[in-house]
């Protein structure tokens, strides 16, 4: 009588078997599947999280000087992008308000923050996200540089745009 391996050991010489552009494609699809499980998890007062989607927000003009740097900055700029940066800024001013907490600790908008000081301005928008307990502000830091990363370009529409644009004549930072 012969004995079949356990399932396991088939498992693990079939996952061998496998080419590394399945496999890749497999842990993608794997690590899909459970952000979106995460994702589709309760929210609200049982689950500790905020359920009022849309808080009363103010932008306030503060001095500069008054911010201070988070305790931990999870995301540092390079130079070319502090080059970018300072360039946007004198195009387009400020558009975006720095996330501050209520000690002025800056939760999101260090590299706009760093700018201002370079442009010489004397004040910057702020709006103030204290409300958050902290360890939920040091989430949303995390979250907002991320969010960025994770989605895709449209790159037929990017493209469309681009070309419109520098037949205007604009340049593209």
């Amino acid at each position: 009588m012969t004995r079949k391996a356990p399932l396991k050991d088939s498992r693990v010489s079939q996952a061998a078997g496998l080419s590394p552009a399945i496999q890749e494609w497999s842990r993608v699809r794997r690590e899909t599947q459970r952000g979106l499980t995460r994702l589709r998890e309760p929210v609200g007062p049982a689950s500790g999280a905020r359920n009022d989607l849309l808080p009363d927000l103010h932008v306030e003009y503060v001095p500069v000087d008054d911010l201070r740097a988070a305790r931990r900055r999870v995301r540092r700029l390079d130079s070319i992008q502090s080059s970018r940066l300072d360039r946007s800024i004198a195009q387009f001013g400020i558009c975006l308000p720095i996330l501050i907490d209520n000690d002025r600790h800056i939760v999101h908008g260090h590299g706009v923050w760093e700018a201002a000081k370079r442009a010489g301005l004397d004040q910057v928008p702020v709006i103030e996200v204290g409300y958050l307990p902290p360890e939920k502000l040091r989430l949303l830091a995390i979250a907002l540089n991320r969010l960025g990363e994770t989605g895709r370009w449209d790159e037929e529409v990017l493209a469309q745009e681009l070309e419109e644009l520098i037949d205007l004549g604009e340049d593209i930072i």
